[in-house]
């Protein structure tokens, strides 16, 4: 999987339980550096692997801080208000991602579907 990621490959990860994707994620963002996009199947999901990459990424011997960033959906329903905060966090996550520096990106199916801004 490595070397698929250093081709600038996509790599998919099969056949492993819930609880260890966020440590495997956490260590191939270690050992590969730069930016990981990981998409999970509903946002639900993106949340609790965002947490737990989060405390993975967190108990570095290093004391590095974690650069784990959630993608949400936006609320695309007719007359939704998208708040200023989202859409700030948003833009943040953007910016970071065209800077190049290290960054694991959680997001769900629905939330990497939708338009960029």
């Amino acid at each position: 999987m490595l070397e698929r990621l250093a081709e600038g490959r996509a790599a998919a990860l099969y056949e492993t339980i819930a609880a260890a994707r966020p440590a495997i994620l956490c260590s191939l963002a270690r050992k590969r550096g730069g930016q990981l996009l990981c998409v999970l199947p509903t946002a639900d999901v993106a949340e609790r692997t965002y947490a737990d990459a989060l405390y993975y990424l967190n108990a570095q011997d290093d004391g590095a801080p974690a650069h784990v960033a959630l993608l949400r959906s936006r609320d695309e329903s007719f007359g939704a208000i998208e708040s200023a905060t989202e859409h700030s966090a948003r833009v943040s996550l953007f910016a970071a991602l065209a800077s190049g520096s290290p960054l694991v990106v959680v997001a769900g199916l629905a939330a990497v579907r939708q338009y960029v801004l």
